[in-house]
């Protein structure tokens, strides 16, 4: 994840905070700090609790943040959330190789191991010359 993307999720947390605060309150500029606080601390918290593990409960880095945002509950056994791999592989490392799209996942064990069977196939056929074999798809 890139930082613009923990940024965005940031000022999400942040205008949702702001709203609920305006509503709510009278000491608005107080309060507001102090959610502005305590929203960047559980964030930061959940951001440095993944650096060093994978999972936690099985949820993982982005289940979590998710859940927390209040954004989606997050539930990949319901299909509350799916995952796509765009996967591509080039001998030239200066541009991309052919995409091949994979979708609708239900789990990060799914795309790990779509990621997997891809690499090897395009690996497979570079190394035998049928390069002209792999084209774009959606599987």
């Amino acid at each position: 994840m890139t930082l613009r993307q923990y940024a965005a999720i940031w000022l999400a947390s942040i205008r949702y905070t702001l709203v609920r605060t305006m509503m709510f309150r009278g000491d608005f500029l107080v309060w507001s700090l102090v959610e502005l606080m305590w929203t960047s601390v559980n964030v930061m918290m959940i951001l440095v609790i993944y650096q060093h593990t994978t999972s936690i409960a099985g949820w993982s880095e982005y289940q979590m943040l998710l859940q927390y945002l209040g954004a989606s509950e997050a539930n990949m056994e319901k299909g509350e959330m799916r995952v796509e791999v765009n996967f591509s592989l080039s001998p030239d490392k200066s541009k991309y190789g052919t995409k091949v799209e994979v979708k609708n996942l239900n789990s990060f064990r799914s795309a790990e191991r779509a990621i997997r069977y891809e690499a090897e196939r395009m690996q497979r056929l570079y190394e035998a010359g049928r390069e002209g074999e792999i084209v774009q798809e959606t599987r």
